[in-house]
């Protein structure tokens, strides 16, 4: 065991402690922190991290900064195996959890975490606040609409009580993240389920022009890229199809919510 990690450990749990208002942890429950961090972030040993369970380890205490449990080092791994035991050991997921899970970019193993944490209770709703600003966050369908993860839209979208026109960290809502980045699937998903095409974004802006700000942009595209820049079109299409500006044209998107 390393003296240097036991006492950052310590650290960071005895500074918690103190602002929940807790009792600090004693030696026992930081060496079986330690051991479950080691298990889950570096050995990535399933069977150590079902023996520290049954050893009597917490399986929702801290074994990192803040909150960060044996969970969120799961999702972070993209591990369903050590998910699944966690969450069957007791493991309450957060939100963390989830907006990870949202974001990993395995579309498979992304769609079988979300689900198993929405199963266990995850709020879909989860709002994670930048600098503990409560008008600037980020949430897991604003994610997952952003990386046209199309199964996990689907999932969020079958909670009850799901936020569909919620402005994000970026000033943009689910569907103008789909719209930015030419998801189609996503956009009639979130159309259907009821999202408001006619909210105004930070810019004032709504997903409709949105959606004409980058049929413009595809334009100018085509336009630099063309083959024949005398207005000859035909020649520039694929195939012999008839020619058009905006053939394929997908959303050019901003950052990544």
């Amino acid at each position: 065991m390393k003296t240097s990690s036991l006492s950052i450990l310590v650290a960071l749990l005895v500074i918690q402690a103190i602002g929940t208002a807790q009792s600090p942890p004693d030696s026992k429950e930081l060496n079986r922190a330690l051991q479950m961090q080691e298990a889950v972030l570096r050995k990535r040993d399933v069977g150590e991290v079902l023996r520290i369970l049954k050893a009597g380890f917490d399986v929702n205490a801290p074994i990192g900064c803040g909150t960060y449990s044996a969970l969120d080092g799961a999702v972070q791994l993209e591990s369903m195996e050590m998910l699944a035991i966690l969450l069957d050991a007791g493991a309450k997921p957060k939100g963390t959890a989830l907006l990870s899970a949202a974001r990993c970019r395995n579309l498979d193993i992304s769609r079988k975490m979300v689900e198993a944490l929405l199963k266990r209770g995850a709020d879909p709703n989860y709002k994670d606040y930048y600098m503990g600003d409560r008008k600037r966050f980020s949430m897991p369908l604003h994610t997952a609409c952003y990386q046209d993860n199309y199964a996990v839209v689907q999932l969020l979208l079958g909670q009850p009580g799901i936020e569909l026109d919620t402005i994000d960290i970026d000033g943009r809502t689910p569907l103008m993240w789909a719209v930015e980045r030419g998801h189609e699937r996503i956009i009639a998903a979130l159309l259907e389920k009821g999202a408001d095409p006619k909210i105004k974004n930070a810019e004032a802006k709504t997903a409709v022009e949105l959606a004409h700000e980058q049929i413009r942009k595809r334009e100018k595209i085509l336009e630099m890229i063309s083959p024949d820049r005398t207005g000859n079109e035909q020649d520039a299409a694929p195939n012999g199809a008839p020619a058009t500006p905006f053939r394929g044209a997908r959303g050019i998107g901003g950052r990544r919510p």
